[in-house]
């Protein structure tokens, strides 16, 4: 296909004025206060940062937007970067999702949007790894990324820290270099709704805020959208999958290869049948008994080797244990259960 596009520019120059056209029929959202009007790129989209507002962006969001329950989704004031050190010019909005539940456990959610000053209509949202607890770096290309950074892609990027704060490098909820009043305890591992949100609510909630903010800054929402994750919180599996077998059976090609001696007796053959103690014997010409083929053993000799073969072929096969995923609890203070 890029051979026949190459031999051809007649053909290139009518499919890029339909993709322009077709890009420039894309209808924004409905009731938009502010239109944005398209870059000198086809197909993107601008915002400046007189348009960086939270008269433009909101304050807040509607509990309702979100697909999952949370009790209200909070807005910071939108910031407006300046291109610099490589990184393009972008408005970035953080936010704060409260918890239903209000128990001291309880953690909000802590996300941000990085808005692209010239969109390209694509959006991406970036996964923490290990038990995460910090918002991921929206800037940068992505983990393992190469090349150009997702924001010089024209990309909007978002992320949370999964429902919960932590202090890396501080035990206990010490807490070191973190702002105050940011609550970095530990115990958030008790709380059920904080478990969700690490293992799956936290991804959920975050893309639905992200695409009401997106859509109020280029009047519509990503036309492609992407999730790039490292291990999201730690998990591999879902809550309630089973795996691994309580018993295996093994087949000819995953036995070791080996070799077995076929042994026989130098003993003259007595008799046509196999018995117990007996053994393939020397039959002999012109014996008035030519079907007898066994002998006593005594003493068994190996036969020639090539008259057998080896068996067995290696392979591997699957030996995982039994397992069954289920959440978990860690007494993180005091005895828990309590004994007694």
């Amino acid at each position: 296909m890029r051979r026949m596009i190459r031999d051809t520019p007649g053909l290139l120059a009518v499919l890029v004025a339909a993709t322009v056209a077709l890009l420039a029929a894309t209808p924004t959202a409905a009731g938009q206060a502010n239109p944005v009007a398209s870059s000198a790129t086809a197909g993107a989209k601008t915002i400046t940062g007189a348009e960086c507002t939270a008269e433009r962006l909101g304050a807040t969001i509607a509990p309702s937007a979100i697909g999952e329950p949370v009790r209200s989704v909070t807005l910071s004031a939108p910031s407006w970067v300046e291109a610099a050190n490589g990184v393009p010019a972008h408005c970035r909005v953080n936010g704060l999702m409260a918890s239903v539940d209000t128990a001291s456990t309880a953690r909000p959610i802590n996300f941000s949007v990085v808005l692209p000053a010239s969109w390209s209509g694509r959006a991406a949202q970036l996964g923490g790894g290990g038990m995460n607890g910090i918002v991921p770096n929206l800037t940068g290309g992505g983990p393992g990324a190469q090349g150009p950074s997702l924001l010089d892609r024209g990309f909007a990027t978002y992320g949370s820290d999964s429902g919960h704060q932590a202090a890396f490098g501080a035990r206990g909820g010490a807490g070191r270099g973190v702002p105050p009043g940011i609550n970095v305890a530990d115990d958030w591992a008790l709380n059920e709704e904080a478990i969700r949100n690490l293992g799956y609510a936290q991804m959920k909630k975050t893309h639905d805020a992200a695409m009401v903010i997106i859509e109020r800054a280029y009047g519509e929402r990503p036309r492609f959208n992407y999730y790039i994750g490292t291990s999201q919180g730690g998990e591999n599996f879902m809550l309630g999958e089973i795996a691994g077998s309580e018993t295996v059976s093994l087949n000819i090609t995953q036995l070791p290869s080996h070799q077995h001696a076929f042994m026989g007796s130098s003993a003259d053959a007595t008799s046509a049948n196999a018995a117990n103690g007996s053994a393939l014997a020397t039959a002999k010409r012109g014996s008035q008994t030519p079907n007898n083929f066994y002998g006593p053993m005594s003493p068994p000799q190996p036969l020639n080797p090539g008259s057998i073969g080896p068996i067995g072929g290696n392979q591997a096969h699957d030996n995982m244990q039994p397992y069954l995923t289920i959440n978990w609890s860690i007494a993180l203070q005091g005895i828990f259960p309590s004994r007694g």
